[in-house]
């Protein structure tokens, strides 16, 4: 069933995903959501590869409820992490605000009252990948532009990694173009820590580039990306604009 616009649902109405998915798709409709593995998610772009962006799921939140009145209330979580939001109701959901939250560790949370009471506290915290791309993984794009014609052998970006993230096979959803045409076939290196990864190519009198990159390339923080022209620059081209896409690790 394919809906434009709103569905609302009452009288205690439900939706149901599908549960046979074990993994996440490399296709989808931008809005679409998936169910794989315990976890929901909304498709943002349809690629390919489809980009899958988490949303709230079970392993994201702890429910405690706390019925012998007490105070304070020391809440072990098990969400591993210090960056959850915690609410407080009392017995009849109204919500409650404590004296004071502590963040205990990465497990457990102290809650101050100032008198014991009962009622239930809720734990969340966001994913920390949030987006997926048939993994738990996030767009990482890598712009980079000529302000003058390309001389020979210049560099022409320099890029410092401050995350882990790769390049795909064939540099897959990439774009390059310029504003001047080649005059003959030209190739600029890709380069990672000064070694050959791949190349931009133009054809002669072309201003739409393509890419030779044989392998999935990954960089950690601190590697250093890098786009040269070639030895011998082309006698016309000028104007390059180009776009890696890649995603986090």
């Amino acid at each position: 069933m394919k809906v434009y616009g709103d569905i609302l649902f009452q009288a205690e109405g439900n939706l149901h995903l599908d549960t046979s998915l074990a993994s996440l798709p490399t296709t989808g409709a931008v809005g679409e959501f998936i169910y794989v593995n315990g976890r929901t998610y909304v498709c943002i772009d349809a690629g390919p590869p489809a980009v899958w962006a988490e949303t709230i799921n079970v392993d994201d939140l702890y429910v405690h409820t706390q019925g012998a009145a007490a105070d304070p209330w020391v809440i072990t979580h098990g969400l591993g992490t210090l960056d959850v939001i915690v609410q407080v109701y009392d017995n009849s959901n109204n919500l409650i605000i404590p004296n004071e939250v502590t963040i205990t560790d990465t497990n457990t949370v102290t809650i101050d009252f100032g008198n014991a009471i009962t009622g239930k506290a809720v734990i969340v915290t966001g994913d920390h990948n949030g987006i997926a791309s048939g993994s738990a993984s996030a767009l990482y794009d890598i712009s980079g532009a000529t302000l003058s014609q390309p001389t020979d052998g210049a560099v022409l970006q320099r890029f410092i990694a401050v995350r882990d993230f790769k390049l795909p096979i064939n540099l897959t959803g990439s774009v390059a173009s310029s504003e001047t045409a080649t005059t003959g076939a030209t190739s600029y290196p890709i380069k990672k820590n000064g070694s050959s990864i791949g190349s931009i190519d133009y054809g002669a009198a072309a201003t739409a580039g393509t890419f030779t990159f044989a392998a999935e390339v990954s960089f950690t923080s601190g590697d250093l990306l890098t786009v040269e022209a070639p030895a011998t620059a082309d006698a016309t081209h000028d104007g390059l604009v180009w776009t890696f896409k890649g995603s986090t690790i």
